[in-house]
């Protein structure tokens, strides 16, 4: 659980940025969405440095 927590978080954060956008606008929403969406798959693509620990 303990090294999970930083995934966790990070997600948890990704999640209260998407619900902000949408929150704002409809179409902020989408754009902060697909931003999230990059990011997360670039933290757990296999190339990620996260991963070369």
């Amino acid at each position: 659980m303990q090294q999970a927590l930083p995934l966790l978080l990070f997600l948890a954060a990704l999640i209260s940025f998407t619900s902000a956008g949408f929150l704002i606008s409809n179409g902020c929403g989408l754009f902060v969405l697909g931003i999230c969406l990059l990011v997360l798959g670039w933290v757990l693509s296999p190339t990620s440095p996260q991963q070369k620990r």
